[in-house]
């Protein structure tokens, strides 16, 4: 009857460790897989620093001649990055709450510096396969303003964009040469 008892208490040591959950980290991880994680060790570096329950999200992708710096003061603020180039430098400051920023770009040389005080400011940057060097900055001081910026072109890719106030957008489209 001792047997029974220990080989019983064994394997039921044993089987917690067989059936037991997959770890937090494995977990939190597999909500964050997508294309954009090759490997675990990406997903953990934006995780560690970023939990998908926090009021901070920052999600970029690109190649590795790039540099992306993104500062974040204030609560539930938004990054999103996309960019393909053989050379990106891309800075980003949000002070204030409810910002968001969107860049979607595919150019040879992108700098971008953008920098975003007040809240429920918005801006979408799209240029999809330019052979031009993008070089913008733009700058948002105040509550509610959106820009919107569709295509580069030989005007617009030294584009600075700034506004102050309460309210304002500005929408501009490209047309390629």
């Amino acid at each position: 009857m001792k047997t029974f008892f220990l080989n019983f208490v064994v394997l039921l040591f044993c089987t917690q460790f067989l059936f037991s959950q997959e770890r937090k980290i494995d977990a939190l991880v597999k909500n964050y897989s997508s294309s954009v994680f090759d490997k675990k060790e990406a997903a953990l570096s934006i995780l560690s620093s970023s939990n998908k329950k926090e009021k901070n999200r920052n999600v970029f992708s690109n190649n590795y001649n790039s540099g992306v710096s993104i500062q974040q003061i204030g609560d539930y603020n938004d990054a999103l990055i996309d960019v393909k180039s053989e050379i990106s430098n891309i800075s980003l400051k949000q002070y204030g709450d409810n910002n968001e920023y969107l860049l979607v770009k595919d150019a040879r040389n992108i700098s971008s510096d953008v920098n975003q005080k007040g809240n429920s400011n918005r801006i979408m940057d799209y240029s999809y396969r330019t052979n031009y060097e993008v070089h913008n900055q733009m700058i948002q001081k105040g509550n509610n303003q959106n820009i919107k910026s569709i295509g580069t072109n030989s005007i617009s890719k030294d584009m600075k964009v700034s506004q102050a106030g309460n309210g304002a957008s500005v929408i501009i489209l490209n047309k390629l040469n």
